[in-house]
């Protein structure tokens, strides 16, 4: 709703920091940004400070840090619809299912520096190593789901559903994509995208950076 949009939407230039003024009126105390990454470097306890206060905290770094630091995710845990369906799909998959992550769309970096053809060369290696390895790929891209499922077949499981970061089912299923990602036996990700990392701290598996030394023009 609108109101939601005033009152939690991260204050940017895009919304013209307007929501900075209802959240300091709201809220007991706001972090945004640039102040929490100072305050991350400066090992300041964020716990400490939200204690018994109502606080808004907008970061795109850590500002907990778990006892261990495998369980940094530990913490979230999806919703029980979400879990069935993640269940559902992960039971097509087998011991040998590697996650495959195609960052595209408007991320730039991603697609000039992981271009498809080095994640095509690596599944290719996959199943020399391994004939009976599958792939679960997750990508914002249709036209890379199409080619990729078109070159290996039925080794690959890929959503039906084209990504859609702006309605409700498109984060639900974004959600499940990261769950199925990190129930793979490792996972290949893209540049400047910290979804497939993500993923791989969720499942504890490895992850694999894919960056072209010589980035497409």
């Amino acid at each position: 709703t609108w109101s939601d949009y005033l009152l939690y939407d991260r204050p940017r230039q895009k919304n013209i920091f307007i929501p900075s003024l209802f959240q300091k009126a709201t809220f007991d105390n706001c972090i945004y940004e640039k102040q929490a990454l100072h305050l991350f470097y400066e090992n300041f306890d964020f716990y400490d400070w939200a204690k018994n206060r109502k606080v808004y905290i907008a970061s795109f770094v850590y500002f907990y840090s778990p006892e261990d630091e495998n369980d940094r995710f530990s913490v979230f845990r999806p919703l029980a619809s979400i879990l069935q369906e993640i269940d559902t799909r992960c039971s097509l998959f087998g011991t040998n299912t590697v996650g495959v992550h195609i960052r595209r769309t408007d991320n730039t970096l991603s697609i000039a520096q992981s271009p498809t053809r080095l994640f095509i060369e690596r599944m290719k290696k996959e199943i020399e190593q391994n004939g009976d390895t599958t792939f679960y790929l997750a990508s914002d891209s249709e036209e890379d789901k199409r080619s990729i499922v078109n070159r290996f077949g039925n080794r690959v499981f890929t959503s039906v559903h084209k990504a859609d970061r702006n309605s409700l089912e498109g984060m639900q299923e974004a959600l499940v994509e990261l769950y199925l990602l990190s129930h793979t036996r490792h996972v290949l990700g893209s540049v400047h995208s910290s979804f497939s990392e993500t993923a791989a701290q969720i499942g504890k598996i490895p992850y694999e950076l894919l960056r072209d030394v010589r980035p497409d023009k």
